[in-house]
C-alpha cells in the first residue's frame, strides 16, 4: 500500500449514531482518525495511536495513544472493511468500508515523534491462553480445571504448556504465516472436561497456518479456517 493514505466511510454503530470516518495512515505506522458523529452537529471526535499489519497482512490494526482498539480486514489497496477483534464485519446489514481518496489529506505532524511501538505481540516468548476451541468458547470445566495456556520456545522449536490435567510439549515450526504443533508428550483425557481435550488433539493435527492480530492468536486449517484462538495472557 502506498504512502500517506487516507480513507474515508461511515461506519454503524448497535447502540450509537454512526460515524463519518477519514483515517490516515502514515508511513512511520502512525495514523490519524477523524470520527464526525452523525446527527449530533459540530460533535468531531479525533484520534491517533499506532497501526500495524497482522503477521500474514491480512488485517490492519489500529492502537490508539488511550488504548482503543480496531481492526480492519485489507480488501485490496483501495479498500479497507471494519471488523470486530474476531475478524467479524461491523456492518449490521452491509459491509462497513472505508474506500480509499484520491490524495491525502493533511495531518500535522508531530512534535517529538517518538518509534511507533510494536502492535502485534510476537508468537514465541509469550504465554498464549486458549479462548476458543473449534468455534466454541473454553473456560476451565471447574474450580480446580487449569487454563489451556502455550508458549513457544525461539531457542529449539519447542512449545510448553498445561491444559486440564496435561502437561503440553512438543515441537513447531513456523514462519511469517506457516504454522504446524506436533506434541512429543502423550496427552490423557481429563475425566472433568474431555471433550476439550479431544477437541485440542484433533487441532494440533489440523493446524496450518496462523495469524496475529494484536494480542489475539488464531490457529487456521489448510482452508484458511479459524480452528482455535488465543489471547496474549498479561499475568
Amino acid at each position: 500500500m502506498d504512502l500517506p493514505a487516507t480513507f474515508t466511510g461511515t461506519l454503524p454503530c448497535v447502540d450509537c449514531p454512526a460515524s463519518s470516518i477519514e483515517l490516515t495512515l502514515l508511513p512511520d505506522s502512525s495514523y490519524s482518525l477523524k470520527r464526525t458523529v452523525q446527527g449530533q452537529a459540530g460533535r468531531v471526535e479525533d484520534e491517533s495511536g499506532s497501526w500495524s499489519y497482522s503477521s500474514d497482512r491480512i488485517v490492519l490494526v489500529l492502537k490508539s495513544s488511550s488504548d482503543r482498539w480496531s481492526w480492519f480486514a485489507v480488501r485490496g489497496p483501495n479498500l479497507l472493511r471494519a471488523v470486530d477483534a474476531r475478524g467479524e464485519s461491523i456492518g449490521l446489514r452491509a459491509p462497513a468500508d472505508l474506500q480509499r481518496a484520491a490524495a491525502p489529506a493533511a495531518v500535522s505532524p508531530r512534535a517529538n515523534p517518538a518509534p511507533a511501538e510494536p502492535i502485534n505481540a510476537p508468537l514465541e516468548g509469550v504465554a498464549w491462553k486458549l479462548d476458543e476451541l473449534e468455534n466454541k468458547p473454553v473456560r476451565p470445566a471447574s474450580k480446580t480445571h487449569r487454563e489451556i495456556v502455550l508458549t513457544f520456545d525461539p531457542e529449539d522449536g519447542g512449545f510448553s504448556g498445561v491444559s486440564g490435567c496435561n502437561q503440553l510439549s512438543g515441537t513447531f515450526e513456523a514462519t511469517w504465516r506457516t504454522l504446524t504443533v506436533t506434541p512429543t508428550s502423550p496427552m490423557r483425557l481429563c475425566r472433568v472436561d474431555d471433550g476439550t481435550e479431544r477437541a485440542l488433539i484433533r487441532t494440533f493435527k489440523a493446524t496450518r497456518a496462523y495469524r496475529i492480530t494484536g494480542q489475539v492468536l488464531e490457529w487456521l486449517d489448510e482452508r484458511g479456517a479459524r480452528i482455535a484462538r488465543f489471547e496474549l495472557r498479561t499475568r
